[in-house]
C-alpha cells in the first residue's frame, strides 16, 4: 500500500486563559458526530474521547462549483459528471486535543477557524483562544539543529543589513533581479553558538527581509518552524493510503497519538 506526509502543528488552546480540562469537555461535547457549515463550506465533525485525548476527524466540501462533465482518465473523453447538486466530495482533516499539554494538534492549519468556530459553539464558551508554541526567544534557545534558512529581500536592502555583503547586493544588482531569493539548506547541523547569533540576527533584521522561513529541530528531535512570524511545533509522519489515497483514521490516530505521548513541554 501507498504511504503519503502529513504534519501537524502544534498550537497551544486554552479557555479564558486558563488550561482546558477533560471533564469539561466531555460533559459538554455529548454527541460523537456533527454537521457545521462555515462560510459556505460543509463540514462534519467526528469525536472520540480516548485517555487524555481528543480525537477530531472532520471533513470539509462545498457542493460548488460542479462541472456538468468530468474526464475519462482512459479513454480522455468526455463524461456526465455522476455528483448530484447536493453532494460533495469531503477532504479529510485531523486534529488531536492533548489535555495533558493543552496543546492542539492540527494537520491543516487553515482549518483552525472553522475548528474553533466549531468548539465555541459546542462548549457555549466564546473566550477559547489558541496560542503559538514559541516566541522568538524560546524558538531561538530551543532550535538544537537546522534543516533549512530562506530568506529574500530587495537588493537596496541586503547592504544595509548585517545580514549580507555590499559584493552579494552588487550581484543581484548585476543580474538585473528586484529581489534576491536565497537557501541554506543543513544535514541537521548543529546549531553552535555563533549561529545561534546569525539566526538572533535575522530575526532583529527580518523588517528589511521577506519570507524568512527557518526549519529545524529541538533537543528531542521534534520539528520546529519559523514562517512569517509564525512560531510552531511540528510532528510528520508518513501514513498509509488506501488506492484513492485516502487516510486510514485508525492509523493516523494511532501515530499522532504516540508521538504526542513522547513530547515534553
Amino acid at each position: 500500500m501507498a504511504n503519503k506526509s502529513l504534519t501537524f502543528s502544534g498550537i497551544f488552546i486554552s479557555i479564558a486563559d486558563k488550561q482546558i480540562e477533560l471533564k469539561s469537555f466531555k460533559d459538554k461535547l455529548t454527541q460523537t458526530s456533527y454537521s457545521k457549515t462555515f462560510q459556505g463550506t460543509f463540514y462534519t465533525f467526528n469525536l472520540n474521547f480516548v485517555d487524555d485525548f481528543l480525537k477530531i476527524y472532520f471533513t470539509h466540501g462545498r457542493p460548488t462549483p460542479l462541472p456538468e462533465e468530468v474526464i475519462n482518465i482512459d479513454t480522455l473523453a468526455p463524461e456526465e459528471n455522476p455528483r448530484q447538486k447536493n453532494q460533495y466530495e469531503p477532504k479529510q482533516n485531523f486534529a488531536l486535543i492533548d489535555f495533558r499539554t493543552g496543546i492542539l494538534w492540527l494537520n491543516n492549519i487553515k482549518k483552525k477557524n472553522p475548528l474553533l468556530e466549531f468548539l465555541k459553539k459546542e462548549l457555549d464558551e466564546k473566550n477559547i483562544v489558541v496560542k503559538d508554541v514559541f516566541n522568538e526567544t524560546e524558538f531561538v534557545e530551543a532550535i538544537k539543529s537546522l534543516d533549512e534558512i530562506k530568506f529574500s529581500a530587495v537588493p537596496d536592502l541586503f547592504s544595509s543589513t548585517s545580514t549580507l555583503t555590499n559584493e552579494m547586493s552588487n550581484e543581484i544588482y548585476g543580474y538585473e533581479a528586484s529581489v534576491g531569493t536565497f537557501y541554506l539548506r543543513y544535514e541537521s547541523k548543529t546549531v553552535s553558538q555563533t549561529l545561534r547569533e546569525k539566526i538572533k540576527n535575522l530575526f532583529i533584521n527580518r523588517q528589511h527581509l521577506n519570507g524568512i522561513m527557518i526549519s529545524g529541530r529541538d533537543a528531542k528531535g521534534l520539528g520546529m518552524l519559523f514562517n512569517s512570524n509564525v512560531f510552531s511545533k511540528k510532528i510528520q509522519f508518513n501514513s498509509v493510503v488506501d488506492e484513492n489515497e485516502i487516510f486510514s483514521q485508525d492509523m493516523v490516530f494511532a501515530t499522532l497519538i504516540n508521538a504526542a505521548k513522547n513530547e515534553d513541554f
